[in-house]
């Protein structure tokens, strides 16, 4: 059980760096070391004989429930509408203010975006899968489902609305398809799209 404290010890670090009070670019070195380059140190330290490959850091694959999967990421992929719609001032809600340049905007959501990305991959793909052999399956996808509605938690934006439902959907996503790769997609259009729908009207 000491490794799992040691990852689930590490993956609370990460997400509460989100919540320093510090300026964006530092925040975001901060993301790409604690959750790019502290796996690399563990996996050379602790695990030499495992890869990034094998802790989700790979292609996906064909997943094992298609259709459960298919219907998934079709509700998902309403989810950026369902929130514009039902919520008051979505635009209190974006990651990126709406008002302002076009160029600045795009600049802003690649920021975001490269937040987003390091976190699935750290958490959908590395915490995920290392856990997923230390426990069962489901235990390490709850696990990790609402470490990733903690994050959200401390995240501008839209992503506010991945509580533990949508979180679990996107860490069973990565879980099916052996790769955090979809779950960052869907992370992000949902993200993305629903900043998008406010900057456009």
């Amino acid at each position: 059980m000491g490794e799992v404290f040691l990852l689930v010890g590490i993956a609370v670090v990460a997400a509460l760096w989100l919540v320093v009070p510090v300026t964006f670019p530092i925040r975001l070195a901060g993301v790409l070391v604690l959750f790019f380059f502290i796996p690399k140190i563990v996996i050379e330290q602790w695990w030499p004989k495992l890869s990034l490959a094998t802790l989700g850091w790979q292609r996906p694959s064909a997943p094992r429930q298609p259709f459960i999967f298919a219907l998934i990421i079709i509700l998902l992929g309403l989810a950026p509408a369902w929130f514009f719609f039902t919520v008051s001032h979505p635009e209190r809600l974006v990651a990126v203010s709406p008002v302002g340049p076009w160029g600045s905007w795009v600049l802003a959501e690649v920021m975001v975006t490269m937040i987003l990305i390091a976190e699935a991959a750290f958490f959908a793909g590395y915490i995920l899968f290392r856990l997923s052999h230390l426990l069962r399956p489901w235990v390490a996808i709850v696990i990790v489902g609402l470490l990733l509605a903690m994050t959200q938690m401390f995240l501008p934006g839209a992503v506010k609305f991945m509580t533990i439902p949508v979180t679990l959907a996107l860490t069973w996503i990565a879980w099916q398809t052996e790769s955090f790769v979809p779950a960052a997609v869907m992370l992000l259009l949902i993200s993305l799209t629903f900043d998008l729908c406010v900057r456009l009207t």
